[in-house]
């Protein structure tokens, strides 16, 4: 897949690896999660995180190492997090299993169901079918009224319990990754995450529109200022032609009073949260163009 998807756009890369590599490295995850818990240094963990990683940045195209940065753009979880929530989910189907399946059996014989939430240890040379004596934290909240809740709620609150945690753990993972995420969300303001919007952009745009999502547009290259260029330098650039209307002027001003002082949010990040893909497109190539004429004027030493 990386010799022939070169021309591949992100959207492209996105779906496959939603359809097809994510339920292959996934297949066995929540058994191999209750594994990690009590061996760190699994090596089958170790790799499957490295491959998540690397479809991170297939997708993204570049090789900057902070795929929970770029998992959170396109609305997805870090390895890890993951592997927690696919757990969760089979311990819930685990509790849902017909009590005549085998493996429920075996379970009840080693009294398993959700007692408590006092977690017990469980040693490398114990059965991997001890580790499942310890619930998952979604199931912390509902384990008083556990046993006189119907499947069906038990079912329903743990899905609801899921994807608060989900909307939780992107937000709050680094002190980077959420303000990025503020500014990208800011024109779709719901639980929902919507984080990968600008891979609805026209194709040709969309790696340079997620780079700038990922804070890591112009790495490497100058300022007009002389110095390395990045969101804080925008100012020092010179800026093409870009109207808005009074609509959108009104808008944008208002986003940047409802954001903390230290978050950056610039014009490219409101074209692009309102689909105005020509005049984003527009500003990104004029810079480009700029950053070129500098490189020409300060050749590098031989």
């Amino acid at each position: 897949m990386r010799w022939f998807s070169n021309t591949w756009c992100p959207r492209i890369r996105y779906n496959i690896m939603k359809s097809i590599l994510l339920p292959t490295l996934e297949y066995s995850l929540p058994l191999l999660y209750a594994q990690v818990l009590r061996d760190l240094k699994a090596p089958s963990w170790q790799l499957l995180n490295i491959a998540y990683n690397y479809c991170l940045q297939w997708i993204a195209g570049g090789q900057a190492n902070r795929p929970h940065v770029t998992s959170h753009l396109l609305g997805l979880l870090s390895f890890k997090d993951r592997a927690q929530h696919l757990h969760t989910r089979f311990y819930l189907h685990l509790i849902s299993m017909d009590s005549r399946n085998p493996l429920r059996s075996i379970l009840n014989c080693k009294g398993w169901y959700p007692k408590s939430n006092h977690f017990l240890p469980v040693h490398n040379y114990d059965p991997l079918l001890y580790q499942f004596v310890n619930i998952p934290s979604a199931f912390t909240k509902f384990l008083p009224t556990l046993r006189d809740t119907s499947i069906a709620n038990i079912h329903q609150n743990i899905l609801e319990e899921l994807v608060l945690q989900k909307y939780n753990k992107i937000h709050s993972i680094s002190s980077r990754s959420p303000k990025l995420l503020q500014i990208t969300m800011f024109a779709d303001r719901v639980l929902k995450l919507h984080c990968h919007v600008v891979l609805t952009a026209p194709a040709a745009d969309q790696q340079s529109f997620l780079a700038w999502r990922r804070g890591i547009w112009g790495w490497g290259r100058k300022c007009v200022c002389g110095t390395r260029f990045d969101r804080g330098h925008t100012r020092c650039m010179p800026s093409p032609f870009t109207s808005l209307n009074d609509l959108q002027q009104r808008l944008y001003k208002t986003n940047h009073q409802l954001l903390d002082d230290d978050i950056k949010y610039l014009l490219v990040d409101f074209l692009l949260n309102e689909r105005l893909w020509d005049k984003a497109r527009t500003i990104l190539d004029f810079w480009t163009i700029s950053m070129s004429h500098m490189l020409r004027s300060n050749p590098l030493p031989t």
